[in-house]
């Protein structure tokens, strides 16, 4: 990834909020940073980065992208990719293209996903793991039970600590995003007000 020229406290700020997953916040500053330095291409690489929720992962030896918002719109057709091509040279411009590449092949293999997804009758939200000790939560156990009790009563449920034990990490986001749109019902389980 190429570093912005200009913005750089701000820069700072936006990438906290993209790392946290707030890319609303994420992208009105980068935005905000297109309007006083139109020239840069990481600024608007940035605000795509948002708009798809975008991460890059390390996996073995290399930075593998995620997608954590799905968009129905190839990369390639937005005026921000257009944008930052024409503004990048010839080093950055490679390497914009091929990390735009590695995005619209994972969008693609993520709507097939989608669309092979079975439809739930239930679909359960909860916080699995504390952050601080990585120990299982209350929330999560309590979801189990409601889980195991409507599946014994014949309901589809997805509940991601089973649904998703043999999905890779990719997969993680589409599956939770197509259960989450073809479920009739959503629970939500909270032992506290955080985890909601």
């Amino acid at each position: 990834i190429v570093f912005p020229k200009a913005g750089g406290g701000r820069i700072e700020q936006a990438d906290a909020h993209r790392k946290r997953r707030e890319y609303e916040q994420a992208e009105a500053i980068y935005r905000s940073l297109s309007l006083a330095f139109p020239d840069d291409p990481e600024i608007w690489w940035n605000i795509l980065l948002c708009e798809y929720g975008i991460e890059y992962i390390e996996e073995g030896n290399r930075r593998v992208p995620t997608i954590n918002r799905m968009k129905y719109d190839s990369i390639y057709a937005q005026t921000e990719y257009q944008t930052l091509i024409s503004l990048a040279d010839g080093a950055q411009k490679a390497i914009y293209e091929k990390a735009a590449s590695e995005i619209e092949d994972l969008q693609k293999r993520l709507q097939e996903i989608i669309a092979n997804e079975k439809e739930y009758d239930v679909f359960i939200s909860f916080k699995d793991k504390n952050d601080e000790t990585g120990e299982r939560t209350d929330d999560s156990v309590l979801a189990q039970n409601i889980y195991e009790a409507l599946t014994e009563a014949g309901y589809r449920v997805f509940f991601s600590r089973i649904t998703l034990k043999r999905a890779i990490a990719q997969e993680f986001d589409p599956k939770i995003y197509a259960a989450l749109s073809r479920a009739s019902m959503m629970i939500l389980v909270g032992c506290t007000k955080e985890h909601i």
